[in-house]
Formats: structure tokens, sequence, C-alpha cells
């Protein structure tokens, strides 16, 4: 796929999810619920050193940016990751990197600057 033929609303989304995903704290909760699947908010916050409107912020922007989702249980919300978008980012992710690969290579091939010494 050619670069500039990658849909601006991939794009997008890439951007929101790596936007996302610069939090090392955000990372951490991905991988909490990668182990404990459904976990509620406070299981999140009893596994961190952040408080609950913390933990909650970052799951905001965890699911404005379609890599979790909840439904609420009662008074509790119960978490998960969004496998489906999961799986899709990293189709797109693999799509872009091979865009700007042979992008690159073929740039160099042509000999065009940087590539020449």
């Amino acid at each position: 796929m050619k670069l500039d033929r990658f849909p601006e609303t991939m794009k997008e989304d890439l951007v929101a999810k790596f936007g996302a995903l610069a939090n090392p704290t955000r990372v951490r909760i991905l991988e909490i619920l990668a182990e404990h699947p459904e976990s509620i908010v406070s299981d999140l916050v009893a596994r961190l050193p952040l408080s609950q409107a913390t933990v909650s912020q970052h799951l905001s922007v965890l699911q404005k940016a379609g890599l979790v989702f909840h439904e609420p249980n009662g008074v509790r919300r119960c978490c998960w990751i969004d496998l489906d978008e999961l799986a899709a980012f990293s189709q797109n992710v693999m799509g872009w990197s091979y865009a700007l690969a042979t992008r690159t290579a073929k740039t160099c091939s042509e000999g065009e600057p940087p590539c020449t010494s």
C-alpha cells in the first residue's frame, strides 16, 4: 500500500492509538486487562499505585482510542480489551510500516539523497 493511498482515517486511527499507548500507565493497564480479563476498575486500582480517578482517566483515553470497552455491572464497570480493535490496529501498523519501508527502499534504489554518499 502506497503512503499516499494509505487512507486518512487509518492514519488518524494510528495517531489516536499510538497517543493512547504513549503513556506507560495505559500500557500497564492493558497488560493487567490481558492477564485479568473482565476486571473492574477497583481491581485495576488495587494493582496500580494510582487513585481511582486517575485510573478512570487513563481508561477513558484507552476507550476513546478504541482499545478497551466497558459495561456497567451495577455500580461497577467491567473492562475488557477490544480484541477486534487491537487486531485491526496491529494490521494497520504492519501495513503502514510496510508502506514506509517500501517507499524508503524505492527512494534509495533511485539514488535520491540521503541514500547516496
